[in-house]
């Protein structure tokens, strides 16, 4: 019996966007990567950066659901 040909991996085109997984993948390894070497100690502008980068984030993310989940996860949270 002839063993079947396997199937044709699917590829997308070099321009496409991620989906989302593979952008929130991203996203959470970025995040956390910065969390993870954030001083303990840092400048008010480094301090600000960051802040200016959070907000803008959670505003500019393209899943309307997860930019909304950005904000609500930012409230309180001390930068």
């Amino acid at each position: 019996m002839p063993t079947p040909a396997p199937k044709p991996k699917l590829m997308w085109p070099v321009d496409c966007p991620p989906d989302v997984e593979q952008l929130g993948s991203a996203t959470r390894t970025f995040l956390h990567m910065k969390a993870a070497y954030y001083p303990e100690r840092l400048s008010m502008q480094r301090r600000m950066n960051m802040l200016s980068l959070l907000c803008a984030l959670s505003v500019l993310y393209p899943c309307s659901h997860c930019a909304q989940q950005l904000q609500e996860d930012a409230r309180g949270e001390r930068v």
